[in-house]
C-alpha cells in the first residue's frame, strides 16, 4: 500500500494553520517539519526559503562557508533559487565602530581580506542574478564594499518591485546606479546622499516606475560631500508625468530640508493618502498645500512638525483623515497659540467620522497640553479613535500652576464614556521647568515627571469612578496599565500582572473608588521622590 500522507488524516486548512503557528516559534523546529512527509515539505519549504540573507561577518569564521553558499546560488542548486521572494543584503565588508562616535573601521586585512574580496568578485553578482524570483530587496550599503556591482546585479532581477536601501552615513557614495532600476512599486532610500549624479539617477528610476505606490526619500549629511542646493521634487518627477500619466503614489516620506515641495509636484501626488514630512515643515512652501488641495488629494495619514496655518487650511478643506501625528519639533511656530485650538476645535470635528489615531511626538508644556475643552469639543467627537496620545500636565510639588489640571479620574472616566473603541491611551506627562532648586524641590522631580505619574497611578489613587469599565490600555511614561479583565489581559493570576513579559511591566487599573482629586492632594502624596522605578 502506498504511504499515506498527513493530508489523508487532517484537512489542508488545519495543516496550514499548524504550519503558520509553527513559523512563529523556533526556526529549527519549523525547518524540521519538512521531514514529516512529502506533502508537508511541499507546504513548508516555500516558507523556509522565502527570505535569503547574504552578508559577511568579521567576528567569526562563518564567512568561510559563504563561497560554497554563493556557488550553490549561482549554479541554481540552492532551494533559495526556487523559493526566495525577499533578499536581505548587508555587511559585504564588515566594519566595526571605533572609539570615535559613528566612525567605523575595517578589521579584515591580509590574506583573509583578499579571500573575501575574491569571493565577492567571482560569486556575489552571479549569486544575486540567480535569484530571479526575488520581489523585494533590503540593502544596507557601505561605500567601502562593492556596492556598485551589487546594485547593478539587483537591477537585473526581473521580478523586483520593492527596493529598500539604507546608506550608512559614515561613508561617501559617488556613483549609485539608480538608473538601471525600473518598474518598481516601492522605493525607500534612507540616508540618501545628495549629489547631482545620484539625484539624476533617482529621477531616471522614478521615470521608469510608472506604477510606484510608495516613495521614501530621507537624506543624511555625508562627510566631505559638497553642499548641494535643495532639489525640486517637481523637477525630479517631471519625466514621470507624461501626457498619459496616471497618478499611483499612495505613500510619501520625504526630507523637506533636502527636497522642496512646491505646487509643481502636486499633480504627481494626486493619489496620495499618506504623507510624512521629515524636518521642519517650514521648508514646505505654503502654496504646496493649496496645490495639494486643488489636486483633490485627500490624505488619510499625516505626520508633520510643526503644524502650520497652511496645513490647517488644507485639513479643513476635506474629511477623511484617519491618522494624525504631530512630531517633535525644536520650536513651535509663532502663532501656535492660534493653531492648537484650531486643530482641536476645527480639524478633529471635521474628520470625526474617520479619525482613528492622534499622537504627539513632544511633551512640552504649552498650547498642545490637553485641557478639558480640547476633549469636549474635539477629541470626544472622534468616536472611532483607537489610539490616542495626550500631553498631560502633571505638576511637580509646590509648582505654581500655570495650566489647567485635569484630574486623572475625570480624564479616564471621560475617555471611557466617550471613546468606546479606544484601545490604547498614551499619556506624556509634562510640567514647568524651574531654574532654582531648594530643599523641598529635589532636582529629579523636574526631569522625571514620568516616574511620578507612574507612582501616582500605581498607588491607591489609581481606582477611579466611571459609568462603564474601560476597554483601553494605558501607557504612561513607558509603563503599561491593563484595564481589561485578568483573563483577557494575562494568562496568569491577578497577582502576577506586575511581573510583565517581553521586558515590560503591567498593572491593573480599575474604576472603583472616589476621584483622585489631583488638584487638592498634599505635596507629599505627589512627591517625585516616591516615584516607582519600573522597567520600560
Amino acid at each position: 500500500m502506498a504511504d499515506r500522507s498527513i493530508l489523508d488524516v487532517l484537512p489542508l486548512d488545519i495543516v496550514e494553520l499548524v504550519i503558520r503557528e509553527a513559523k512563529n516559534y523556533d526556526r529549527k523546529d519549523f525547518c524540521r517539519l519538512r521531514l514529516v512527509c512529502k506533502a508537508v515539505n511541499g507546504l513548508v519549504e516555500p516558507k523556509v526559503y522565502s527570505t535569503i540573507t547574504i552578508h559577511f561577518r568579521g567576528y567569526s569564521d562563518k564567512w568561510k562557508n559563504i563561497p560554497d553558499f554563493l556557488l550553490s546560488l549561482a549554479s541554481g542548486t540552492s532551494p533559495y533559487v526556487c523559493w526566495a521572494r525577499e533578499l536581505q543584503l548587508s555587511e559585504l565588508i564588515p566594519t566595526q565602530f571605533t572609539d570615535v562616535p559613528w566612525s567605523r573601521y575595517d578589521p579584515w586585512q591580509g590574506e583573509e581580506r583578499e579571500a573575501m574580496l575574491t569571493c565577492q568578485r567571482d560569486l556575489l553578482v552571479p549569486a544575486i542574478e540567480a535569484l530571479v524570483r526575488v520581489e523585494a530587496v533590503g540593502y544596507v550599503a557601505n561605500s567601502r564594499e562593492p556596492y556598485h556591482d551589487a546594485l547593478c546585479a539587483l537591477a537585473k532581477l526581473p521580478r523586483l518591485r520593492d527596493l529598500s536601501i539604507f546608506f550608512l552615513s559614515d561613508s561617501s557614495f559617488e556613483d549609485v546606479p539608480f538608473a538601471g532600476f525600473s518598474n518598481l512599486n516601492s522605493v525607500r532610500l534612507n540616508g540618501l546622499p545628495i549629489t547631482p549624479h545620484i539625484l539624476s539617477g533617482v529621477k531616471a528610476l522614478l521615470a521608469k516606475s510608472p506604477s510606484i505606490t510608495e516613495l521614501l526619500l530621507i537624506t543624511l549629511h555625508q562627510p566631505d560631500a559638497p553642499e548641494v542646493k535643495r532639489a525640486e521634487l517637481g523637477s525630479m518627477v517631471a519625466h514621470a508625468m507624461q501626457p498619459k500619466f496616471s497618478p499611483t503614489l499612495k505613500e510619501l516620506t520625504i526630507s523637506a530640508a533636502s527636497f522642496n515641495l512646491s505646487p509643481s509636484c502636486a499633480p504627481f501626488l494626486r493619489s496620495l493618502t499618506s504623507l510624512e514630512i521629515i524636518n521642519d515643515s517650514a521648508h514646505v512652501q505654503p502654496s504646496f498645500w493649496k496645490a495639494l488641495q486643488a489636486s483633490g488629494a485627500h490624505l488619510q495619514e499625516l505626520k508633520v512638525a510643526p503644524l502650520r496655518q497652511p496645513i490647517i487650511e488644507y485639513l479643513l478643506s476635506y474629511s477623511g483623515l484617519r491618522d494624525c501625528t504631530l512630531d517633535w519639533s525644536e520650536q513651535d511656530t509663532e502663532d501656535v497659540e492660534k493653531i492648537a485650538p484650531r486643530f482641536f476645535y476645527g480639524v478633529l470635528p471635521r474628520h470625526r467620522d474617520a479619525m482613528q489615531s492622534i499622537s504627539f511626538g513632544h511633551t512640552k508644556l504649552g498650547p498642545w497640553t490637553i485641557i478639558q475643552s480640547y476633549l469636549d469639543e474635539g477629541v470626544y467627537h472622534c468616536k472611532k479613535l483607537k489610539y490616542l496620545t495626550l500631553v498631560y500636565y502633571f505638576p511637580s510639588p509646590n509648582e505654581e500652576h500655570t495650566h489647567p489640571i485635569i484630574p486623572l479620574a475625570n480624564l479616564f472616566s471621560g475617555i471611557s464614556e466617550n471613546l468606546p473603541h479606544l484601545q490604547t491611551l498614551h499619556l506624556e506627562p509634562t510640567r514647568n521647568f524651574q531654574g532654582g532648586f531648594g530643599s523641598r524641590c529635589p532636582f529629579e522631580q523636574y526631569f522625571e515627571p514620568g516616574r511620578a505619574l507612574v507612582s501616582h497611578i500605581i498607588s491607591s489613587k489609581s481606582h477611579f469612578l466611571s459609568k462603564r469599565q474601560p476597554q483601553f490600555d494605558l501607557d504612561a511614561a513607558g509603563t503599561a496599565f491593563i484595564s481589561k479583565s485578568v483573563g483577557a489581559a494575562s494568562s496568569g493570576s491577578e497577582s502576577d500582572l506586575a511581573s510583565g513579559s517581553a521586558g515590560r511591566e503591567y498593572y491593573r487599573f480599575d474604576f472603583l473608588d472616589d476621584s483622585d482629586n489631583l488638584e487638592s492632594q498634599p505635596d507629599e502624596d505627589m512627591s517625585d521622590g516616591d516615584a516607582y522605578s519600573v522597567e520600560s
